[in-house]
């Protein structure tokens, strides 16, 4: 009977169903009912759950941990802390050496300026040392070298026609002049001397040797003087210059050059034909 029941209600729905899709032709569909359930009520609204207008929201539940993978990540969580650890004791330690090398680099700084210092000095010391050195040297050179330079000079037989002039050249020194190169000129000028004594002309001969310690050598030269030469000389216009040059080495192998310039008149007659020294043309060195 049941059975009998539930078949005539699902034939019944069937149709209600095939009626409600295909509604008699001519009648507005708008007008018709919507079919009603067997007690009268009215069909439940559609579900929109999963639609744009109402969007499904799906929670996802972690899966459990397994103990390996609890055990893992609590060995990597010790790990960490462990690295975290090392770090800031590795952190400590190089603030602790970075301090340890500030001190040293200021210590070498404080031995630098030390030593900067002692080489200030010591520099200084040893220049005095070679000054003294030098001066000793030069003491030395000085105390053995060869000077050679004029002795004595002098006219002779002036008041005549011709005269003769002499000069004599020493080495005054200890030790010998060697490469002894000697020239002498005389020049009959104005008082004052207004024009340069030019040296000896080329080819002129000049005698050439060694000068020991205290021996001398002769240098001579002859003019003619006119009666009015004499006169303008002794009148003080006129002068005899008498000039030459001297060159040679020391004994420590360095030249020597003596320069000297003599004059008779001028206002200058010395004693016996004595040549007075001028006031230029005498160095030595």
């Amino acid at each position: 009977m049941f059975a009998a029941l539930f078949a005539a209600g699902s034939l019944f729905a069937v149709t209600a169903d095939a009626r409600s899709k295909h509604p008699p032709h001519g009648k507005d569909e708008s007008r018709i009912p919507q079919a009603q359930t067997e007690h009268g009520q009215q069909q439940p609204a559609a579900d929109e759950r999963g639609t744009e207008q109402s969007p499904a929201i799906v929670r996802v539940l972690p899966t459990p941990k397994t103990e390996a993978e609890v055990a893992e990540e609590a060995r990597e969580r010790n790990e960490k802390s462990d690295l975290d650890r090392k770090l800031v004791e590795y952190n400590g330690d190089l603030a602790f050496y970075t301090e340890i090398l500030a001190a040293f680099a200021l210590l070498q700084i404080a031995a630098l300026f030390v030593q900067a210092r002692y080489l200030a000095r010591t520099v200084k010391v040893s220049e005095a040392a070679a000054v003294a050195a030098r001066e000793s040297a030069d003491a030395v050179v000085s105390q053995l070298r060869a000077y050679v330079s004029v002795h004595s000079s002098a006219i002779e037989g002036f008041g005549t026609n011709a005269i003769r002039i002499q000069v004599v050249i020493r080495n005054t020194g200890q030790t010998p002049a060697h490469d002894l190169i000697t020239w002498m000129g005389v020049h009959l000028g104005q008082f004052p001397l207004t024009e340069e004594l030019k040296p000896p002309p080329a080819g002129l001969h000049t005698s050439r040797g060694t000068l020991s310690p205290g021996v001398e050598q002769f240098l001579f030269d002859q003019r003619e003087l006119t009666d009015q030469d004499n006169a303008e000389i002794i009148a003080g216009r006129t002068a005899i210059y008498v000039f030459g040059e001297i060159r040679y080495k020391d004994v420590f192998k360095k030249k020597r050059i003596t320069r000297f310039r003599y004059l008779y008149g001028g206002g200058h007659l010395g004693p016996g034909g004595a040549l007075a020294t001028d006031a230029e043309g005498n160095e030595a060195t």
